[in-house]
């Protein structure tokens, strides 16, 4: 693991406060525009708790990328295809062109980005700023090699253009490397403010991971399970619903499962079901994960497949719970990308040419044919050339049980209450400061996992700061911080290290 650089956004924090998130990630938007009635937008709105589909005045072309957010309430703020971003009315925010500028925004930009899961949208500090994240890959050279070469973030502040919004930063690359078309992921951190981002690199086994805070990005990578295939551009990732664990689809060597760590943002207990485990040749596959989080439904263009988590042997746990009927609409309806929906439900597109139609497993929980799939039973009113929005789960907040679900802000005078202290950075690379009623501390020692005391230097900001360092000189990963008190009293903090 490596961490590579920080970048530092200006920005007003206010302190942390618990949302409910009812709002974030209850719309989905579809659709292109060409020649017909059955051309233009269509709003997916989940935010009465139910699926409720309608055409809506948007002239952006969705193809595969569609990246959305909402406030609170559910109502949109501003979308993109990847290629620009369009504001609420439904028309071409402040500065929103050119995306992403380049060689595939020229060929491509009029009808979007032709990759699954090409953009995300994040906020700052959903509570405390109108200033969201968009973080997208970028495809800026005319090399015969289809993949991204960046990944970059764009910066929207909300406040500008009467309440509709402005991009202020654009385009500005986070690292440059060979990565996986689309194919990006997000799960709240377990603090219930920060977000993890996922994106993995082509042809490899590693995974690129990116602290987002109201801070800045923090990037790192991580080299865990097998080497993906060389067709990794068809494929999906997605977090299960309490994003402690992942799945990603790969058509080349198949299906790729890991533990995610909410704390530190690392991987671990990779496993794998090979692709010969499923029927068939495919240009296209998807993953998502039951509501319950113990059942992973895999997408295998004719065929749809269940797996159970926890089962002892992932080859043997497969179970066949549907087989493409037939049914065509301009082109083929066959199982695309995957979806788990606010209502519970899993919604999986058609592919191919377009469709007017999705399929639904109406009760994921259930294991085998119980899961009740239910195919092109869903219609849309407008045509969906492959795009669904795949938001994270805004709906997932704090870990109480863990030992970094506090918050500081970005200057040390947040005080934690009487024996208690707040680590920033965490996870940290050359130094971390510990926050709290420092002038009621004895002794400060730092452990490795063994149990070895580990040196390192303390200098004693002011009454309520201690500076602790360097970290420079450690290896990657998990140490225990233990501070002892005045009275007595034993406090112990995890520390992940990242170098």
């Amino acid at each position: 693991m490596k961490k590579t650089f920080i970048i530092l956004i200006f920005i007003s924090i206010i302190p942390f406060i618990k949302c409910a998130s009812q709002g974030f990630n209850n719309l989905w938007l579809s659709g292109y525009n060409c020649c017909s009635p059955m051309f233009g937008g269509t709003s997916v709105d989940f935010i009465t708790g139910n699926f409720h589909a309608t055409m809506n005045a948007s002239t952006m072309n969705f193809t595969f990328t569609s990246a959305n957010i909402t406030d609170a309430s559910g109502e949109l703020l501003f979308y993109t295809n990847g290629w620009y971003v369009a504001n609420s009315h439904h028309s071409h925010m402040l500065n929103g062109d050119d995306l992403n500028a380049g060689y595939f925004a020229d060929v491509y930009g009029p009808m979007g980005f032709p990759v699954f899961q090409g953009a995300m949208i994040l906020p700052f500090d959903e509570q405390n700023s109108n200033s969201y994240w968009i973080i997208h890959e970028t495809f800026d050279t005319a090399s015969s090699l289809f993949h991204p070469f960046s990944l970059n973030y764009s910066v929207v502040d909300m406040t500008l253009d009467n309440g509709l919004g402005a991009v202020v930063s654009k385009n500005i690359p986070i690292f440059q490397d060979t990565l996986v078309p689309g194919q990006i992921s997000a799960c709240r951190h377990a603090n219930g403010r920060d977000w993890w981002i996922v994106v993995p690199k082509y042809h490899s086994n590693r995974y690129h991971i990116i602290l987002a805070t109201p801070f800045g990005l923090q990037h790192f990578t991580q080299d865990i399970g097998r080497v993906s295939g060389r067709q990794d551009w068809t494929g999906q990732t997605v977090f299960s619903n309490d994003g402690t664990r992942y799945a990603r689809m790969d058509l080349h060597y198949g299906l790729f499962l890991m533990e995610f760590d909410r704390c530190s943002g690392t991987f671990s207990n990779f496993r794998a079901v090979d692709s010969s485990q499923f029927a068939g040749p495919a240009s296209f596959g998807g993953v998502a994960f039951s509501p319950n989080n113990e059942l992973v439904y895999v997408s295998h263009q004719q065929y749809l497949y269940q797996f159970d988590w926890n089962a002892p042997n992932l080859n043997l746990a497969k179970v066949l719970v549907a087989t493409y009927d037939g049914f065509v609409d301009a082109g083929g309806t066959v199982f695309h990308h995957a979806q788990l929906a606010p209502d519970d439900k899993i919604y999986i597109n058609m592919g191919g040419s377009g469709s007017t139609y999705l399929h639904t497993i109406n009760s994921p929980d259930s294991s085998g044919l119980s899961c009740d799939v239910q195919q092109h039973s869903v219609r849309l009113p407008t045509w969906n050339n492959g795009s669904l929005s795949t938001p994270p789960n805004f709906r997932l907040h704090a870990d109480g049980s863990t030992v970094c679900d506090s918050l500081i802000t970005s200057t040390p005078s947040i005080i934690s209450p009487a024996n208690d202290f707040t680590l920033f950075p965490n996870p940290a690379s050359d130094l971390f400061y510990l926050y709290g009623k420092c002038n009621e501390v004895a002794e400060i020692q730092l452990f490795s996992q063994t149990g070895e005391l580990i040196s390192v230097q303390q200098q004693k900001e002011n009454q309520n700061c201690f500076k602790i360092e360097p970290l420079s000189k450690l290896n990657s990963g998990i140490y225990f911080l233990q501070v002892r008190m005045n009275n007595g009293i034993l406090l112990n903090r995890k520390v992940c290290v990242w170098n």
